[in-house]
Order: C-alpha cells, then sequence, then structure tokens
C-alpha cells in the first residue's frame, strides 16, 4: 500500500467512526410469537445523538420484510431532533413454516440529497429485527446441554436448556444421562426428574453429578432428553480439576562442586491424558536475589497419570557454598507451575529444603548425617555392654558374700 492509498484508508475509517457515533436505532429487536392473520402496529426510535440536519431512508428486507409496512420510508430530521419514533405494521399471514422468522428494518443516511457530484462519505446503515417464533404442529421441543467444569470432589452441574416450540404443552420431560472417561468408560448412569413445560415456555433442567469417585481428568456426557416418544441427543465434555503436573523428587548422582552435575527431576502427571512438550527451568539466585543462573531440560511427554524423569545440566563452576533460592517452573502449554526451593550448597552435597531430603555426591546414600547417627548408635551399644558387664561384675560379687 503507498502512501496515498494509506492517506485515503485513515480518511475514510475517520470519515466511518464519526457515522457510526452520529446514528442509532433503538430497540434493536422486537421478538413475537406467531399468530396467523394478525395486524399490529409497532414503533421504534431513531436517535439523532450529533443533534445534525440529516436525511434518512427506510427500508425493509428479511423473509418478513415483505410484511412490514412502513409509515415513513424517507425522512428529514432536524439538528434540534434527538430523536424520532417511526410507526410500522406489521401483517402476518395465515401460515409460515414453523421456526423463526426474521424481518428487518433499515434506516440509511441518504447521502445523495444535498450532495455534490463529488462527495465522498460512507453509508451507514442501522438495523432493527423482527424476530417471530412459527409453533411446530403438535408437540415439539429444541435442547441445548451444558456441563460445567469442576474440581476435584466438587459437584459437575449439568444443564439441559429445554424449549417447548410446539402447539402442545410437553408434559413429560426428561433426560437419561451417561457419563464417559475420555477412553470412552462408562462410569455412570442416571434419569432426572420429570418435568412439564408448556407451548412457548422454556426450562433448564439442572442435575448435580457427585464426582467424588471419579479421577481428575475430562469427561463426555451423552444426554437423552425423552418427551411424549422423542428424544433428543446430546452431548458435551467436561473436565474434573486441571491438568496439572506434581514435582515428587529431586536429585543428583555424584555430585561434586565445581563439576558439570546432571539434575534430575522426578514428575508425576495427575491428568487423565497425555500432556505433551513439558520441560523445567531451574533459575538460581544469589543472596541479593540477582539470578546467577537458568537451567532448561529438553521438552519430555508425560502418559496419563505417569511419571517422567527430566533431566538437565548445571555447570557448577565458579559456584560458591552457601544458601540459594532456587525457583524450579514446570511449563507445558500455557500453563506454568512454580516450585521455590533453597539450596545449601558444599563441597560435597546439596541440601534441598523444601522437598525434604538431601543429595550428595553419592546420591543420598550414606550422608555425613547418616554417619553420625551410626556413630551414635554404636556409643551407645558400647555403653549400655560396658553397663552390663559393670552390673554382672557387681552381682557376682554379691553372691559370693
Amino acid at each position: 500500500m503507498n502512501k496515498q492509498n494509506l492517506l485515503f484508508t485513515i480518511f475514510l475509517f475517520f470519515i466511518i467512526l464519526a457515522n457510526v457515533s452520529a446514528l442509532g436505532v433503538t430497540p434493536a429487536r422486537n421478538t413475537l410469537d406467531f399468530n396467523a392473520n394478525s395486524r399490529n402496529t409497532y414503533t421504534f426510535k431513531i436517535i439523532n445523538s450529533e443533534n445534525k440536519d440529516i436525511d434518512l431512508k427506510i427500508t425493509t428486507r428479511g423473509d418478513l420484510g415483505q410484511y412490514i409496512d412502513l409509515a415513513e420510508r424517507k425522512i428529514h430530521m432536524n439538528s434540534d431532533e434527538n430523536e424520532k419514533e417511526i410507526s410500522y405494521v406489521l401483517n402476518l399471514p395465515s401460515d409460515l413454516k414453523p421456526g423463526l422468522e426474521i424481518g428487518e428494518i433499515v434506516v440509511t443516511e441518504d447521502a445523495s440529497v444535498g450532495e455534490g457530484e463529488n462527495y465522498i462519505g460512507a453509508t451507514l446503515a442501522v438495523v432493527t429485527q423482527v424476530y417471530v417464533y412459527v409453533p411446530y404442529p403438535g408437540k415439539y421441543a429444541e435442547a441445548k446441554l451444558n456441563v460445567l467444569n469442576a474440581d476435584s470432589n466438587d459437584e459437575v452441574t449439568l444443564v439441559v436448556s429445554v424449549a417447548s416450540k410446539g402447539e402442545f404443552d410437553l408434559p413429560n420431560v426428561y433426560a437419561i444421562v451417561d457419563i464417559f472417561t475420555s477412553l470412552n468408560e462408562k462410569i455412570d448412569t442416571f434419569t432426572t426428574e420429570t418435568y412439564s413445560i408448556k407451548s412457548g415456555e422454556k426450562k433448564d433442567i439442572i442435575y448435580k453429578w457427585n464426582s467424588k469417585d471419579a479421577k481428575v481428568g475430562k469427561y463426555q456426557t451423552k444426554v437423552a432428553l425423552v418427551y411424549d416418544d422423542k428424544v433428543i441427543n446430546l452431548e458435551d465434555t467436561f473436565s474434573i480439576g486441571e491438568a496439572n503436573i506434581e514435582l515428587q523428587d529431586l536429585y543428583v548422582n555424584d555430585f561434586t562442586l565445581g563439576q558439570i552435575v546432571k539434575v534430575n527431576m522426578l514428575l508425576e502427571n495427575k491428568w487423565s491424558e497425555a500432556i505433551i512438550g513439558v520441560h523445567s527451568i531451574m533459575d538460581i539466585y544469589g543472596k541479593s536475589g540477582n539470578k546467577l543462573d537458568s537451567i532448561k531440560s529438553p521438552d519430555y511427554d508425560i502418559e496419563p497419570f505417569g511419571k517422567q524423569i527430566l533431566s538437565s545440566y548445571w555447570d557448577t563452576a565458579g559456584v560458591n557454598e552457601g544458601n540459594y533460592d532456587t525457583k524450579i517452573t514446570l511449563e507445558y502449554g500455557t500453563k506454568k507451575i512454580d516450585n521455590d526451593l533453597e539450596l545449601t550448597v558444599t563441597t560435597n552435597e546439596i541440601k534441598v529444603y523444601g522437598l525434604g531430603y538431601v543429595i550428595s555426591n553419592d546420591n543420598r546414600g550414606d550422608s555425613t548425617e547418616s554417619d553420625s547417627l551410626v556413630t551414635i548408635l554404636v556409643i551407645v551399644a558400647v555403653i549400655l555392654i560396658l553397663v552390663n558387664i559393670l552390673w554382672f561384675l557387681v552381682l557376682r560379687k554379691y553372691i559370693k558374700k
């Protein structure tokens, strides 16, 4: 696009924007029930929000357009007129096809009035709609299913919205509901209460399903809505809980300060479906809060309810002994899960606070603390032996006397 075209486009944009704010119509829609051979008068208002002199033309369109008689098809609004009321007559025939019939009344600025041949502008149309609902013969229903997601162990809310659009009432309406896992295994089935819905009315059939025995994950709901001798089949999906991953373990084999060490993280997928493209980012901070290092693992896929080890490498050259705040972020899709830890680094071990164990150069086998415990136990055992020997000698001397 060259510079002249760009300027022309911007110019037209501001013209359209000005016109959008200059004209309006209310109400936006008139909703009616079908009444054969009826003749009724309705009104709507045209809003001149910028209070300017304006010429307008009014037309009809849509399936009902031929049944709308306008009192005026061209009008002029003066600058002191904020609004103008227009009437129209809706002449409905003896018969229309069942369902929703739509007509529109279109109000357009008549740009041809008072403008020269070189007029440049945007013609804006505003619309008020006429909706007529025509009942179906006999008994007829339309329905929608909406199942709301829930947290783990919470109730799952199922809403079946039913509209009675036939000539006659629906005296017995109920739903048979089947719940399936993501593997298409049926885990529950139940039937709602029975309701009566009058012709032209709507009713929400609401059921609270107890999910305490269901695992987190995605589920499918299949509903058979029964009324009279007819059935409407509906489907929807919902989730219990979220697609979460848990950091369960963190360990290093043969840790030595100053070397490149392999950091392993054990993750568990708490979701009923595989989680694709999981990786970890390990950020290590100094005492002043500055980031010293950031270590990212490759991407891994974790099977449903499965476990996976994520490995990354940390170059500890130049790292001093001391305490380091550490944040481990697990990323997958658009989700991030943060785990805040504290590392205490010494020559041959890392103490991790936040997961409850010690990482050392022998993979948490015989740590210094374990050696100390063994030493204490040996000393206690020696003392007990000495006490027993002393007690034996004293008792023997007493018997001899």
